[in-house]
């Protein structure tokens, strides 16, 4: 396997991820030709320069170009994407990181994703140093993109829409889940850009193991000698599995609303139809309402792929006028399932597991482990066993077969 790792002690941005991934190509100019495949309707050049930053010799892309600042919507880019001569792995690349950061928009500023309009993320620097960075890991033939904690300054910044403090609203939608640390250091660490190819297309550990195959230090346009003014990137090989965080992480949606004038036979009829339209979870709690009157609160969990549908459904068979929508991220173990034979029949069983920790797929390690509840039952019918019977049965064997 193929990886990449960026260290963020120094901050993360767009030009420095796209300079780092250049300096880990053997023929750089042929990877920035690739970049001019990239259909924009302003014209752009990408030029690599080097950059003495405390002595150390740093890569800094240099993005030229003579159009004004454009503001484009989400539907902008995609044709851009669409239209650009480059692989069909580098557009699914450039298309998530656009997505993500186009739905993080949509959550600060109280809109629908397709309402929402890129400032400056939508000029052409941003636009580059996004689909390039695809384009390069894609011809880098990079399997996987691995970063540490990100590290935040401290103050504020002028945007278009006036000044913000740091991170900026963008910033703290799409590292949310993600471990941070802060600093003092006064002016903006972690951009737009830079987060949202990292945490779309990337995964946050503790520290890796491989084959160093290049190292490149790369810089942005800005320096502050109170922090290493580069990031360093390492593409390595590996057969062993990554270090990761104590469990796996993974972003879904949430969507909730409040609902005061509905019966609890409805709501259960709504959740089930909820679970049957490809929600991850549904459920409701009940609350007082803000006229003292009992209602209920809804949560809906799921991923990238039915947040609209959902959404939708829910709007369309429910009393709701409205609903909140933002991101969590699942920190989860490990599950694998296995079919085991038993006296009983066959039980499917539920294994959970810390890879770093843990031995995998053993009852008497310290794994956690759930016999499928249908399966138990059926057994239980079956045999004319009480249930809690027939699951001591089923343990008692997997115990004795080490299993």
């Amino acid at each position: 396997m193929k990886a990449v790792f960026f260290d963020l002690g120094s901050g993360i941005s767009g030009d420095m991820i796209l300079a780092g991934l250049l300096g880990h190509c053997p023929d750089r100019d042929k990877a920035l030709s690739l970049l001019q495949q990239i259909t924009v309707s302003d014209q752009f050049t990408v030029k690599l320069r080097k950059v003495k930053r405390n002595s150390i010799n740093t890569l800094h892309a240099d993005i030229k170009t003579t159009a004004v600042q454009t503001h484009r919507h989400l539907k902008d880019i995609k044709n851009i994407i669409n239209n650009s001569r480059i692989s069909e792995r580098a557009k699914e690349l450039a298309l998530a990181v656009f997505t993500s950061l186009a739905r993080c928009e949509a959550r600060v500023h109280a809109q629908n994703i397709d309402q929402i309009h890129f400032h400056e993320v939508g000029a052409v620097d941003s636009i580059a140093d996004i689909i390039g960075s695809a384009v390069l890991i894609d011809h880098l033939k990079l399997d996987k993109i691995y970063f540490n904690n990100f590290i935040f300054g401290q103050g504020s910044v002028r945007i278009q829409h006036g000044m913000v403090q740091l991170p900026v609203p963008a910033v703290d939608c799409l590292t949310a889940g993600f471990v941070f640390r802060t600093s003092a250091v006064s002016r903006e660490l972690v951009t737009p850009t830079g987060a949202a190819i990292l945490t779309t297309l990337g995964e946050q550990i503790d520290y890796y193991n491989g084959k160093v195959v290049s190292t490149a230090y790369s810089c942005g346009s800005r320096y502050n000698d109170n922090i290493a003014p580069y990031c360093r990137s390492v593409v390595f090989n590996t057969a062993v599995p990554v270090a990761k965080l104590p469990f796996k992480q993974h972003k879904e949606w949430m969507i909730e609303t409040n609902i005061d004038d509905d019966t609890p036979e409805n709501m259960a009829y709504l959740i089930t139809k909820l679970l049957q339209a490809g929600a991850r979870d549904a459920y409701y709690d009940t609350v007082n309402m803000k006229k003292n009157r009992q209602g209920f609160l809804l949560k809906i969990l799921c991923g990238d792929d039915q947040l609209s549908v959902l959404r939708e459904y829910l709007l369309k068979h429910s009393s709701s006028f409205g609903c909140r929508t933002y991101p969590v991220y699942k920190n989860s173990l490990y599950v694998n399932i296995q079919e085991k034979k038993t006296s009983l029949g066959k039980i499917r069983v539920k294994y959970a597991w810390n890879p770093d920790r843990d031995k995998p797929l053993a009852v008497n390690s310290h794994c956690k482990f759930k016999l499928e509840y249908e399966d138990v039952a059926a057994a239980a019918g079956k045999h004319n066993l009480p249930l809690i019977k027939c699951r001591e049965i089923i343990l008692n064997e997997l115990q004795q077969n080490n299993d």
